[in-house]
């Protein structure tokens, strides 16, 4: 199936079928090292972004909070940085463009008000040709400097592979 909206997007719904099997040796008999669980926040506006971001991170063993637009992405990021915190945001370009750069702004705000450290964001976008053009909105907003810090970009699609490279490397931080 495809989705169109006119300024918005397309979605491309497909299926496919995959066979299990099972293998001689359970995965929980495998000896690991004690691991933190990894927590990420998703940020997207369309409810096929959120639940294939979530649907991608779970897959990988992560705890994932979904926001779906710009208010409610700061309220979760500051109600999870209370308790545990998150280990990454995955925010939607379309989020951003939507509440220009004050998401970003008022979670950094926030961060240093608190003196937490501060959280990777991933800005996912398909609008963009790379990386620095997804920095000119933000460059004109960071007034004070430090806005673009931890930022990093991902293009749509997302990749699978990309997503477990990620949750990997603050599964390896998080090694207690």
């Amino acid at each position: 199936n495809v989705y169109s909206s006119v300024n918005k997007g397309t979605d491309f719904v497909f299926y496919i079928p995959v066979k299990t099997s099972k293998s001689p040796a359970s995965m929980q008999d495998i000896e690991r090292p004690r691991q933190r669980k990894v927590n990420a926040l998703v940020s997207a506006d369309s409810k096929f972004s959120q639940n294939l971001l979530k649907l991608l991170l779970e897959r990988e063993g992560v705890e994932v909070i979904v926001a779906s637009d710009g208010t409610e992405t700061f309220r979760k990021y500051k109600n999870s940085s209370e308790r545990n915190g998150v280990d990454f945001i995955f925010m939607d370009m379309d989020v951003l463009n939507i509440y220009g750069t004050s998401v970003v702004e008022r979670i950094r705000d926030w961060e240093q008000k608190k003196e937490l450290k501060m959280t990777d964001i991933y800005l996912i976008s398909g609008n963009y040709f790379n990386e620095e053009e997804i920095k000119i909105p933000l460059k004109s907003a960071d007034s004070k400097g430090g806005l673009l810090a931890n930022l990093k970009y991902m293009k749509k699609p997302v990749e699978v592979k990309e997503i477990s490279h990620i949750v990997e490397e603050y599964r390896l931080k998080n090694i207690s």
